[in-house]
């Protein structure tokens, strides 16, 4: 026959694990909600996706051809300059979020074109570069954007043709521009 003393034994492990599974579930509870606190304070920071965005980014992309064209036109007008780092700071946000775990690879490719995130990088890694490093090659602030590279890195693992992609409609604007400027220059030329 079962004693009492057994019974009571056994309903005190039961009660004590009851005990324990509800302070581990209220444990990740607060974990939880203060990560999700922290996602809603970087989110409110990322600007909604307007018209700008799109007109700013494709502008600042594609207007100059090198460092010393993009300093000339871009580091001298300060209502250009901000265009860029309103565009690298949303970039460097997405990368944050990522890298925190807040937002997946795929959540970050549904909301921003891998492209245009990948091409990005790929077009101001030089400026990026320069704010990361002095011209002697000292570091001045290494982690500068490093989870943005981090997310452009992981999304050329995933999309490992989205640069082909991007270079190929690269080169179509580019010549469609050069048919553009023939057909206004044969237009306006006397005949």
């Amino acid at each position: 026959m079962v004693d009492l003393a057994e019974i009571q034994a056994a309903y005190y492990m039961v009660a004590a694990t009851g005990v324990l599974v509800a302070a581990g579930y209220y444990v990740m509870n607060i974990r939880n909600a203060a990560r999700d606190r922290r996602k809603q304070m970087i989110m409110m920071k990322l600007p909604p996706m307007t018209r700008e965005y799109y007109e700013w980014n494709h502008q600042v992309r594609n207007s100059w051809s090198g460092p010393e064209e993009f300093d000339e036109k871009y580091r001298l007008d300060p209502v250009l300059e901000s265009k860029v780092w309103y565009i690298m700071n949303i970039y460097g946000i997405l990368g944050q979020l990522y890298v925190e775990g807040m937002m997946s690879l795929e959540e970050v490719a549904q909301g921003y074109s891998p492209g245009w995130l990948i091409g990005w990088w790929e077009v101001f890694e030089f400026y990026i570069k320069r704010i990361r490093y002095t011209s002697e090659g000292e570091a001045a602030y290494p982690e500068y954007l490093d989870s943005y590279e981090r997310l452009v890195n992981d999304l050329k693992r995933r999309y490992p043709l989205m640069m082909q992609v991007q270079h190929t409609f690269r080169a179509e604007i580019n010549e469609l521009r050069k048919k553009q400027k023939e057909r206004v220059g044969s237009e306006a030329s006397p005949k």
